[in-house]
């Protein structure tokens, strides 16, 4: 089976933490000498979804609390705002519950 150009690449480990990450690929093409097209086409066939998953993992699950914490909050606000209108604050309260048990989450 043939590898693509990025996974040959010796600072492949970085590219793809990078590629993860949502780095534009014009900066990691510029960083490391790899033509942006040769990243998207990495990204979407090389990526596996369980790479992704275990770059997830892997990151400070207090961040990723506090994250989902504050999203919430912000939620609730824009929620609660009177100016919304009657249609979107419908969707946001569908959205709202569907968070609902991050904001029953523990402070860890």
């Amino acid at each position: 089976m043939m590898t693509c150009r990025t996974c040959r690449h010796a600072n492949r480990r970085r590219i793809d933490q990078l590629l993860i990450a949502g780095q534009p690929l014009r900066h990691i093409a510029a960083q490391y000498e790899v033509s942006p097209s040769s990243l998207f086409r990495h990204k979407r066939n090389c990526l596996t979804e369980s790479m992704v998953c275990a770059s997830l993992d892997s990151r400070n699950s207090q961040d990723l609390q506090n994250l989902f914490h504050l999203m919430a909050k912000t939620m609730a606000g824009i929620l609660n705002a009177e100016a919304a209108p009657g249609k979107q604050r419908q969707i946001w309260r569908v959205q709202l519950k569907a968070i609902d048990p991050l904001l029953k989450m523990p402070e860890v």
